[in-house]
């Protein structure tokens, strides 16, 4: 039956969104200062593994402006290497 279909369908989808969310504030609970170092260290390097990410505008603002930052300051440091030369 379609229905049946629809509903088993709209439970799972229901069940995964309610596992997202429990794993993200889990993960909210666990993380800690070496988390953040960690994450700035991939986001100034652009290396960036993926495990952990921004999930919100705040963050995420925060991760784009660390990151040009960082990208004023690469600039900053080869052009002073430059001009000892």
């Amino acid at each position: 039956n379609i229905n049946e279909l629809e509903q088993t369908r709209r439970d799972i989808s229901s069940r995964i969104r309610d596992l997202t969310i429990d794993f993200h504030k889990n993960r909210l609970d666990a993380v800690n200062y070496l988390d953040f170092v960690y994450y700035s260290i991939c986001v100034s390097t652009t290396v960036s593994f993926g495990d952990i990410a921004p999930n919100n505008c705040l963050t995420r603002t925060i991760a784009i402006i660390e990151l040009l930052l960082c990208i004023i300051l690469v600039a900053a440091i080869v052009d002073e290497i430059i001009r000892k030369k």
